[in-house]
């Protein structure tokens, strides 16, 4: 689901389709439709939910940094001429390099108990380091789970890619009626047996954002 060009959804014989027209979570029928309901040359993501909140970046040890951007800023659902948040991996030893970025969603009530997508779009700097998974959890009623922890977040999405255009890929996450969902994004290269990680990789993240499925 890209949003078009120009308005695919517009057309003067389906009386439903107009400028007045609500296109939002107001009215969750249009967020799935593929119908640019509101002709504002958008198709369904006008019901995207952003990010909230980058959460605090791991010290102990040291799991990446952000070079450049902000989440709140440059991860929207529509394309933005590039507009990354690049991260970067940290040292933790002269064979370990890693990253662990985690990203908080406030979900509407509307939102609540209905199955959503996570969607992102993202790089990584070369074709022979880490590639990047993105994973998903549900806070446990004050926070996310900690981003240390390994089997608190599923993997939803791989980024391997590391040419323009970035592929934009969604995954399912489910449901649930927390009012918030966590998304943390990891490298790949970590432990044994995986081989020695001696390269500081980094991965530019275009896009970032959830969607009812």
């Amino acid at each position: 689901m890209e949003p078009p060009e120009k308005p695919g959804g517009f057309t003067p014989l389906n009386p439903a389709v107009h400028h007045a027209a609500v296109e939002s979570l107001a009215n969750l029928s249009s967020c799935t439709n593929d119908i640019d309901d509101d002709c504002d040359d958008v198709v369904d993501f006008d019901c995207a939910v952003p990010v909230t909140a980058q959460l605090p970046l791991l010290t102990v040890p040291d799991q990446g940094i952000v070079v450049s951007g902000n989440a709140l800023t440059d991860l929207g659902p529509l394309p933005d001429g590039n507009q990354y948040l690049i991260l970067r991996e940290s040292y933790v030893t002269s064979t370990k390099q890693w990253l662990s970025v985690g990203f908080r969603f406030t979900v509407p009530p509307s939102l609540q108990n209905v199955s959503l997508d996570v969607y992102a779009e993202g790089l990584r700097d070369n074709t022979t380091g880490d590639s990047y998974v993105v994973q998903h959890a549900t806070g446990d009623g004050t926070d996310c789970p900690n981003l240390a922890w390994k089997t608190s977040y599923a993997t939803a999405i791989t980024i391997s890619g590391a040419t323009e255009p970035g592929a934009l890929q969604s995954a399912s996450i489910g449901a649930s009626s927390a009012p918030w969902r966590c998304i943390r994004l990891r490298d790949t290269i970590r432990e044994s047996p995986d081989p020695d990680d001696t390269t500081t990789n980094e991965l530019r993240l275009d896009r970032l954002f959830l969607m009812p499925h």
